[in-house]
C-alpha cells in the first residue's frame, strides 16, 4: 500500500470542483463563536488536496473528534489518486452538530498511518448571532 500524504486541509464556508478537476474554496476559517452548546452549524464543507502514488487507491477514515475526545463523525471513504499523482476530497457537512466548547480535530487517515489533520477551535461568543471568523 501506498502512503498518502495531505497538502492542504481546510474547513470552508463553499466548495466547488470544476470539470477539470480544480478546487474552488470560499470562506476558510478555523474558528467559531457561538453562544452557547450544544448546536448545529448549518453548513460547511471540509476540503483536502492528497499526494500519492499515480492511479493508488486508497481507503480514507474521516473522522471529527471534538474536545471531549467524542467522535462527531466517522466515515471510511474510497480515495484514487489520479495520474497527476493528486487526489481531492470535499465533503459537504449540514446541521453539523457542535457540543462543546475548545479544541476540535479533523484526522484523516489510512490505516494505522495519518494522512492528515487540522484544528478547529469552538469559542464561546456573547454575541446574539453565531458567527464565524478566521
Amino acid at each position: 500500500m501506498s502512503k498518502l500524504s495531505v497538502e492542504l486541509i481546510a474547513l470552508a464556508d463553499y466548495v466547488s470542483l470544476s470539470k477539470e478537476n480544480k478546487i474552488t474554496i470560499a470562506g476558510i476559517f478555523d474558528r467559531f463563536f457561538i453562544e452557547d452548546v450544544p448546536t448545529n452549524w448549518p453548513t460547511m464543507s471540509v476540503v483536502a488536496v492528497f499526494r500519492g502514488v499515480p492511479e493508488s487507491e486508497h481507503k480514507l477514515l474521516f473522522k471529527i473528534v471534538d474536545s471531549t475526545g467524542k467522535i462527531i463523525i466517522e466515515k471510511e471513504l474510497p480515495l484514487k489518486v489520479g495520474s497527476n499523482g493528486k487526489a481531492n476530497f470535499i465533503t459537504s457537512l449540514q446541521n453539523f452538530p457542535l457540543r462543546s466548547f475548545g479544541e476540535h480535530k479533523i484526522l484523516l487517515t489510512e490505516g494505522e498511518s495519518k494522512a492528515g489533520e487540522v484544528d478547529f477551535i469552538v469559542n464561546k461568543s456573547k454575541k446574539p448571532n453565531n458567527e464565524m471568523v478566521s
